[in-house]
């Protein structure tokens, strides 16, 4: 290997790793807000899905997570509905409706389309074999998406003192993928 390919091979190692580096506060952020939401509340994320699918009764759910801002916990939850992706936010406490607008992403929208399309798997369903596959988990954010081309979900759950992540094939039920990225 020539110096100049070591030296450019060693750059690109060295910016892949302070990428991941530079990721990991916002992480931890995220699993210590969903932590705390969820200690402080009755609803958990398969609740929160229920109560926006009934404030969009014919929306197919994409994604939802725990969320805060500005000091006020809330779910987020993303529905695709004919040809627009709706967000509908969630007050963690009183279950009240904060936020029912329209996401304009196409191409968001065309990868929606297909992956709820080609899905056999729901985004609860997904959830629920998350929560089975962790025993003792409180699952804060799921997501319906295509990798490779073919639809997935991916159900980030919290389990002692743990973030752990399940891949859920979206055409094969039984295709489960267990990791756990960080320990906090």
């Amino acid at each position: 290997m020539t110096a100049s390919r070591f030296a450019v091979l060693m750059t690109v190692l060295c910016l892949i790793v302070a990428r991941a580096q530079a990721d990991e506060p916002t992480r931890a952020a995220k699993n210590a807000t969903a932590r705390e939401v969820l200690a402080k509340t009755d609803t958990d994320l398969l609740k929160a899905l229920e109560s926006a699918q009934k404030r969009v009764p014919d929306g197919k759910p994409l994604a939802v997570r725990v969320e805060k801002d500005a000091g006020k916990s809330r779910f987020g939850a993303y529905l695709l509905t004919g040809d627009k992706i709706k967000e509908i936010e969630i007050d963690a406490t009183s279950g009240d409706m904060l936020k029912n607008k329209e996401a304009s992403d196409d191409t968001m929208l065309i990868q929606a389309k297909k992956a709820v399309a080609e899905a056999k798997v729901s985004l609860p369903q997904a959830i629920k074999i998350g929560m089975e596959q962790v025993k003792g988990s409180k699952a804060f954010e799921a997501e319906l998406r295509l990798e490779g081309g073919k639809p997935v979900v991916e159900v980030e759950l919290l389990v002692d003192d743990k973030t752990v992540k399940v891949h859920v094939d979206a055409m094969d039920p039984t295709r489960v993928k267990i990791r756990e990225p960080n320990k906090d």
